[in-house]
């Protein structure tokens, strides 16, 4: 049960890179897309390390293309997720990648013909529950979805995309191989971003004045890319439908880490400290680690 533990730690690491983004989007940048090139100085030059370390180029064709390909498809569905994180607060934001599972679900039986256990499909409702639960949101006595939903939907069909052929390139057995390619398709996107894109290049540059800023952005990048290593890790090794609910996790994740901050940093970054409203996250929480504990210890 390896592949709990990568995901688990994967989906850490990504949470705090999560409230790092949305400091960053917040609280320095006017628009989206100089935070989305920012992080071509840590994705392009490392991937492309990657791959002429590992002779990745090597790899056979039919395992190249889809493995390059769920790389620029994380690229857009990152896209979606930072314009999000501009309309919402970073813990609901995150919840809203719940839909992925759904998403994989459908793609992983179709294309994969993965099946799961019964216990495994009562873990998969238990987290995809929680992750909709705090997501619902109320305003003037009417709970209703977020707008930022939209956007959401969006990002995760990409990001389910590229789970999906991720598993099936991981078919190879040849780990570093697949992980450098998939790095290396989604450092691509974020360098072909980075040309197109002057005024946001040069907004960036200007901002990356700011100590603070500067700092956020590169540990942000480091972050990501240690968390998409063991995700790619948990994928290897676990079916690709339950890998892909362990974002229930990161919304925990991402709760404790934003609330703790807006107290010590309100400057910063802002989270809602409603009694009612931190209720329900925690009872949508319950659900997730319900979720997981059966799928560590059930198996029928």
């Amino acid at each position: 049960m390896s592949w709990i533990v990568y995901g688990i730690v994967g989906v850490f690491l990504w949470a705090i890179a999560n409230v790092f983004d949305k400091i960053m989007r917040a609280s320095f940048l006017k628009s989206t897309m100089p935070l989305v090139i920012g992080f071509t100085l840590v994705h392009f030059p490392l991937s492309l390390f990657l791959v002429i370390q590992n002779k990745a180029y090597l790899t056979p064709t039919n395992y190249l293309i889809p493995a390059f390909i769920s790389g620029v498809a994380i690229t857009c569905a990152i896209m979606a997720y930072i314009k999000a994180l501009s309309r919402e607060e970073a813990s609901r934001v995150v919840t809203f990648f719940q839909l992925t599972p759904v998403f994989v679900l459908v793609l992983a039986a179709v294309f994969l013909k993965e099946r799961l256990l019964v216990s495994e499909y009562l873990a998969f409702i238990l987290l995809l529950s929680g992750g909709l639960l705090i997501s619902i949101k109320k305003i003037k006595d009417q709970f209703h979805l977020s707008p930022a939903i939209w956007l959401m939907i969006v990002s995760c069909f990409c990001a389910a995309i590229a789970q999906t052929l991720l598993k099936f390139a991981h078919a190879l057995n040849s780990f570093w191989n697949i992980f450098s390619l998939f790095y290396f398709g989604m450092g691509s996107g974020y360098f072909i971003l980075f040309v197109l894109n002057s005024k946001a290049r040069n907004n960036l540059f200007q901002t990356m004045k700011n100590k603070v800023f500067l700092f956020l952005l590169l540990s942000s990048g480091v972050l990501s890319f240690l968390g998409f290593m063991l995700h790619n890790k948990a994928i290897l090794t676990g079916p690709v439908t339950i890998v892909s609910t362990f974002s229930s996790i990161q919304s925990f994740f991402v709760l404790v880490i934003a609330t703790v901050l807006s107290i010590q940093f309100p400057k910063y970054i802002q989270e809602d400290k409603n009694p009612k409203v931190l209720g329900v996250k925690l009872i949508a929480i319950l659900l997730m680690f319900m979720g997981l504990a059966l799928l560590s210890f059930g198996s029928f």
